[in-house]
């Protein structure tokens, strides 16, 4: 222990600074991103813009009622991914003050620590990225590594689904990566051996991605994970468009109608936010297409009844 005494010091810290926030922050923080991850635990179903997976997560909690559970588990998967990274880069044969630098950021940064308090997705996502990243990084992976590998990515791609590429990354470094020894292997079994070893992790990965995909065509007849609209990449231009001289076609130029008050000042005001009151968004005709789905507010009623219970 005394050889890592450097980060068990910094880790240390950093789970003193969690337990502040859990003492501080109960039972944790809500974001606007929140209530859809907490529906959808209370009602299983694909939502049209954010993956089921963190609400799965949630949902294996449901039986304690308690979301300061909850922020208590993604605090120790924060220390995890800590963790995790500190060991990596050993792997790496970093010296050890350099991993225990690469790990202080996870776990002295006060954004990560509210990332984790907060009930949202990006906790879970980084530590199943980062346990994904060991894997590869591991001696001697094998197929059965590829397998595990394959499934954390997947999770994590129905966590967000921006972890989708890691199909790809994860893929060829399995494929391309040599494990030690193997100058000494027969050149065609090696690389057997690594295109197997690939395959299995890219089919241990794609399988619970497709199975996903058929439950959310079978929700909205659509292909893919999700579906969002487009609502998210006006919310990204509205600060800087100008439609003047874009000259959009006349079911886009109702978001930039200058007959309303200034959109301009509106845009300013919401920082970016589509759904905030006063976004132009909201006065378009085209904010009909709910990002909830059908039945969305019949499905947010009945989750707020039976999501209060969480609360106490």
């Amino acid at each position: 222990m005394s050889e890592h005494r450097w980060f068990a010091a910094v880790f240390a810290f950093g789970a003193l600074l969690r337990l502040v926030a859990m003492l501080g922050y109960r039972p944790a923080l809500w974001f606007p991103d929140t209530y859809t991850y907490v529906v959808t635990a209370l009602v299983p179903r694909p939502d049209l813009v954010r993956p089921a997976g963190y609400s799965m997560f949630l949902r294996l909690f449901e039986p304690l009622h308690s979301f300061a559970f909850v922020a208590f588990v993604q605090h120790l998967l924060g220390l995890a991914t800590a963790a995790m990274v500190y060991a990596a880069a050993l792997r790496l044969r970093a010296p050890r003050w350099a991993a225990t630098a690469a790990a202080a950021p996870v776990l002295l940064d006060a954004y990560q620590v509210e990332l984790e308090h907060l009930l949202v997705s990006d906790t879970l996502f980084m530590f199943l990225v980062t346990a994904a990243v060991c894997l590869g990084l591991k001696r001697a992976p094998g197929w059965r590594t590829g397998i595990v590998a394959g499934l954390l990515v997947a999770a994590a791609t129905l966590t967000r689904s921006v972890g989708l590429p890691l199909f790809v990354v994860l893929g060829l470094w399995l494929l391309v990566r040599r494990a030690p020894g193997a100058a000494a292997m027969d050149p065609r079994r090696e690389v057997r051996a690594r295109a197997v070893r690939a395959g299995v992790m890219l089919a241990a990965a794609a399988i619970p991605v497709i199975a996903y995909g058929g439950w959310f065509y079978a929700t909205y007849q659509r292909i893919g994970i999700v579906g969002a609209n487009g609502v998210f990449l006006y919310a990204r231009t509205m600060s800087f468009a100008d439609c003047s001289v874009m000259r959009p076609p006349p079911d886009t130029a109702v978001l930039c109608d200058p007959g309303r008050p200034s959109c301009a000042r509106r845009r300013r005001s919401t920082s970016g936010r589509p759904t905030h009151r006063w976004s132009c968004c909201r006065a378009s005709p085209s904010r009909r297409t709910t990002t909830t789905g059908p039945g969305g507010s019949r499905h947010w009623r009945s989750a707020a009844s039976r999501g209060t219970i969480w609360r106490r």
